[in-house]
């Protein structure tokens, strides 16, 4: 149960492919609401990786696409929170619904 507190004691996970700019506007928000933050990067050819860093984030590079599913397991291998959530760069999983889902 949270207590209200942020950021949650939760390890967000996120599977990126060429996300750059996608990054630099979703992770200020998803920093302010989890605890950590793990990006799995699948072969990108842009700053995703970058970005990712200057935010704070792991970032686990790979050098060529393995897919989602790979890639979630991957960033979960990596987080060092036993609370996860799977979030996706473009903003399609609100982060803002963690904290509800956390309450």
């Amino acid at each position: 149960m949270s207590n209200g507190q942020l950021p949650l004691p939760v390890t967000a996970v996120m599977g990126t492919i060429d996300e750059a700019c996608n990054l630099r506007v979703g992770l200020p928000e998803r920093r302010a609401i989890v605890r950590e933050i793990v990006v799995v990067d699948d072969g990108s050819t842009d700053e995703s990786r970058d970005v990712a860093r200057a935010h704070g984030a792991v970032v686990v590079a790979r050098p060529h696409r393995l897919g989602i599913g790979s890639a979630i397991y991957a960033g979960v291998a990596h987080a060092s929170s036993p609370v996860i959530a799977a979030l996706d760069a473009d903003g399609s999983h609100p982060p803002r619904a963690l904290v509800a889902a956390h309450a």
